[in-house]
C-alpha cells in the first residue's frame, strides 16, 4: 500500500471535516495558498483524494500569480483579476465538496471547528505583507 493510500485512508477515518462554505471566505480572504492547502486536507478527511491533483495545480497557479503581482508595477487590472479569480476559485471548491460534506454529514461525521484554520490563514497573509513592507520600507 503507498504511503498516500495509507496516509489517505488515516484521515479519512478519523477526522471531523471542516464545512466547504467555511472555508470558501478563508479562500477567498486569505488567498487560494492557504485555501488550496485547507482543501486538500478537506478532500483527505471525506476520502477523495483523487481531488487534490486540482487543488496542488491551483497552489502552484496562485503562487505564480502572487509573484507576477508583487513584479508587476502598481497595475490595477491585474490585481483586480487576482481577486476575482481567487474568489471564482473560491466558490468552485466549496461547491465541488459540499454533494461530498452533505454525505460525511448525514453518515453522521463531525463537524470540524474552522477557528484554528482561520487563524492560521490570517497570520500566513499578514506574515508575507509584515516582512514585504520591513524589505521595502525599513531597509
Amino acid at each position: 500500500m503507498s504511503f498516500l493510500k495509507k496516509s489517505t485512508s488515516i484521515v479519512a477515518k478519523n477526522k471531523a471535516v471542516w464545512d466547504p462554505d467555511s472555508l470558501k471566505y478563508i479562500a477567498a480572504f486569505c488567498t487560494m495558498v492557504p485555501g488550496s492547502i485547507l482543501y486538500s486536507i478537506n478532500y483527505l478527511r471525506l476520502g477523495h483524494p483523487k481531488k487534490l491533483e486540482r487543488i496542488l495545480a491551483t497552489f502552484g497557479v496562485t503562487i505564480i500569480l502572487i509573484i507576477i503581482a508583487f513584479v508587476t508595477p502598481n497595475n490595477a487590472f491585474f490585481y483586480c483579476l487576482f481577486l476575482v479569480v481567487n474568489v471564482v476559485i473560491s466558490i468552485y471548491f466549496a461547491y465541488d465538496q459540499r454533494d461530498y460534506f452533505e454525505e460525511k454529514m448525514n453518515n453522521k461525521a463531525k463537524k470540524a471547528s474552522i477557528i484554528l484554520p482561520a487563524i492560521l490563514s490570517i497570520i500566513f497573509l499578514i506574515l508575507p505583507i509584515l516582512l514585504f513592507l520591513y524589505f521595502k520600507f525599513l531597509s
